[in-house]
């Protein structure tokens, strides 16, 4: 499919194709800027950014105020932690929907991939020898934490004692190892449809965390613009996985629609399951999101995970990109709970742990996922205040509250000291912040946000 200004307008989507530069083609007139949750696709020369219709992007300075401190963190480190910073915010950066930007070569990410650090005291990755490792790569580090996402979820579900990694031309990344039978447990899913079929109601919890970690990967190929196949089982009865770049194929399923037959189709359109290829008739399921579109020409209406528009005779329908916020929240939970991974120098530990822990609550995390004990709180909050610069009064606590550092985050930018409202500790708020649309997010309401526990004491504000 070939998306022309005039087919970019027509998709059912809050879209706009743009040039590598940023400038912007055409959009959709539901099309509002660049949010939290944008996906950008590989659409040959351009790209094509995709937000979801109800994305909230109240979060969106949370999150970019985390990538730019994990930014300065990693200039501000030994090269040893360099590494892992970096990846940390590419890949905070990906499930984002900020651009992929940065260029290296596949040595890069074999380096990248590595500084991960061991997958298991009873599993090695073993690379082998390739003729160029000086082959240019787009975003090798979103490659490199995409692969070994792959590689976790070969360790923890086929038990691999070895997995081996070749490169050749494309570059194409391929990963062969044999499952250990003598465990149970099924292997990784092999198709975009199942992995979406498994986040339902009926989804088993397991599925569900397999589920989750694929579909980064899965969402590293569609913005890289890369190809995803695999596992699938080889005939010496090794499973395989690989990752293809410079594939430069719209991986986000849209078909064009019209008389009763499929006109044109994406190579996305053409991995989902059941979706009729390009110059086949429509299906029952088509034909009836084809008669709700053209009930409301023009407009997009929605039928499960699908949306369509009816622009004069022709219907686009477009699946638009899902589990975006899941993925996020998976990176930002990586972000406070694997320190050893990542581990900075204060004051920027304090602010890529407080801010990832913000961002999680920012996203729909509750509260309660982030509670410290009161002897905690009153051991750490005073020393990362004044690591931050601004030493704050410590209030004395009687029931657990916020990880002293997203409340010592708070409280140096946005505080100016606390109050017990109902018996619950708030921060209270500078008049010159208290309406921002963020801390609305995270609860604020009449100069005061929520923190956690009540307090037996406290300083007057």
């Amino acid at each position: 499919m070939r998306l022309t200004d005039a087919a970019v307008a027509s998709l059912p989507l809050a879209a706009a194709a743009v040039e590598p530069g940023g400038e912007i083609l055409a959009q959709t007139p539901e099309w509002s800027g660049v949010g939290l949750g944008t996906a950008a696709y590989v659409a040959g020369s351009r790209a094509l950014l995709v937000t979801p219709l109800d994305q909230a992007d109240a979060a969106a300075p949370l999150v970019d105020s985390l990538i730019d401190a994990i930014a300065r963190a990693a200039a501000a480190s030994e090269p040893s932690r360099q590494q892992q910073l970096r990846l940390l915010g590419a890949s905070l950066q990906l499930v984002a929907g900020r651009p992929a930007t940065g260029a290296g070569t596949v040595a890069d990410v074999i380096t990248d991939l590595v500084s991960l650090g061991p997958l298991t005291p009873d599993c090695e990755l073993v690379v082998k020898p390739h003729p160029s490792p000086k082959w240019p790569i787009t975003v090798p580090t979103a490659v490199a934490w995409a692969l070994g996402q792959l590689v976790g979820d070969v360790v923890e579900y086929d038990h691999a004692t070895a997995i081996r990694l070749t490169v050749s031309r494309g570059p194409l990344f391929l990963l062969d190892w044999r499952r250990n039978e003598t465990h149970d447990g099924d292997t990784i899913p092999t198709s975009r449809a199942l992995q979406r079929q498994l986040d339902s109601p009926t989804g088993e919890r397991r599925d569900a965390r397999q589920w989750r970690r694929r579909g980064y990967v899965s969402l590293a190929a569609d913005v890289l613009g890369a190809n995803l196949t695999g596992p699938r089982r080889a005939e010496d009865g090794s499973m395989m996985a690989s990752f293809e770049m410079g594939v430069r194929r719209l991986t986000l399923p849209i078909a064009a629609v019209e008389a009763g037959r499929v006109i044109d189709t994406t190579p996305g359109w053409e991995s989902e399951r059941g979706c009729p290829s390009a110059g086949s008739r429509t299906t029952a399921k088509i034909d009836r999101i084809v008669r709700a579109a053209g009930e409301m020409p023009g407009q997009i209406i929605r039928d499960g995970a699908w949306q369509a528009r009816q622009v004069g005779a022709r219907t686009w329908i477009a699946r638009p990109p899902d589990g975006r916020i899941d993925r996020l929240r998976a990176v930002l939970a990586r972000c406070s709970h694997d320190k050893a991974v990542w581990a900075a120098a204060s004051p920027h530990d304090i602010e890529i742990d407080g801010l990832a822990i913000l961002c999680s609550l920012a996203t729909g995390i509750p509260l309660d996922a982030w509670l410290y004990t009161q002897a905690s709180f009153e051991r750490d909050f005073p020393a990362a205040t004044a690591a931050l610069g601004h030493p704050f009064p410590v209030p004395t606590l009687t029931r657990p509250v916020l990880g002293a550092h997203a409340t010592a985050y708070l409280a140096v930018h946005y505080g100016q000291g606390w109050r017990l409202v109902d018996e619950q500790l708030h921060l209270v708020l500078r008049d010159d912040v208290a309406d921002l649309p963020v801390l609305r997010t995270l609860g604020a309401q009449s100069g005061t946000l929520p923190i956690g526990g009540a307090p037996a004491a406290y300083p007057a504000s």
